[in-house]
């Protein structure tokens, strides 16, 4: 079982090599669901298994979503949005998605339209800018106790 590292640097992730839906799928994990896989996101930390880019939860945190909201809207374990929170103490999730952006142009414009194509993703993007309710990122940071 992987645990969520205290301090970046002492991180030595393997390559993990798995095979997803008859595909091959490689990452390295950064905690037990959070990992980075060339080709997903840009190989941002992302949700295993998933197309989350972990900053985009992180933002649905600050907006007051709670954690038990976003597991719900993404079909994913509440555990994995307390470690994206928790990561994001250690990890500079925007100097990395900045980074990667310099050298990859217009990637994030590409993957938007690539799940833009899902009727589904649409409903639970329209879904989710609707929601007034939620609590605010510094309290989940207490409730996490980060």
């Amino acid at each position: 079982m992987n645990k969520t590292p205290n301090d970046p640097k002492k991180i030595k992730p393997t390559l993990v090599r798995e095979t997803l839906h008859g595909e091959p799928y490689k990452y390295y994990p950064l905690g037990k669901y959070i990992v980075a896989a060339r080709g997903v996101c840009g190989g941002r930390p992302t949700i295993k298994y998933h197309r989350l880019d972990a900053r985009h939860i992180i933002g649905f945190l600050k907006r007051g979503d709670t954690p038990n909201e976003i597991a719900r809207n993404y079909r994913i374990p509440v555990a994995a949005v307390q470690e994206a929170a928790k990561l994001a103490s250690l990890y500079d999730y925007e100097k990395c998605y900045a980074r990667k952006r310099n050298r990859s142009g217009s990637e994030s414009e590409r993957e938007t339209a690539y799940l833009l194509k899902s009727q589904n993703m649409k409903h639970r993007i329209l879904e989710a800018t609707d929601r007034q309710e939620g609590i605010g990122f510094e309290e989940v940071r207490e409730m996490f106790g980060l």
